[in-house]
């Protein structure tokens, strides 16, 4: 990585964070969190879109109602959704 190159940082959920390289040999970086953002992605199987992108069916599962104790999300589902089945 050359000096001067910039790094960028993005996760769903989270501010993007641009990260000018210096001579530095490692990098810390915190994300902040971006609640606003959050509330306008949806987890689609291996991608995510905006709400207005989406077409079919949308539920919600607020993060209390889950099964904690599930050793997976699509375990911890189980039950919260209708129709949906955790495949293994």
């Amino acid at each position: 990585m050359n000096p001067g190159s910039t790094l960028v940082f993005s996760s769903v959920g989270f501010a993007t964070q641009e990260v000018v390289v210096g001579s530095q040999l490692t990098l810390t970086v915190r994300l902040k969190e971006d609640v606003n953002q959050l509330s306008e992605v949806v987890a689609v199987g291996y991608q995510t879109l905006r709400k207005s992108d989406v077409t079919g069916a949308i539920s919600n599962v607020k993060a209390r109602e889950l099964n904690i104790a599930a050793p997976t999300l699509g375990q911890a589902l189980v039950g919260k959704l209708a129709g949906f089945r955790s495949r293994r």
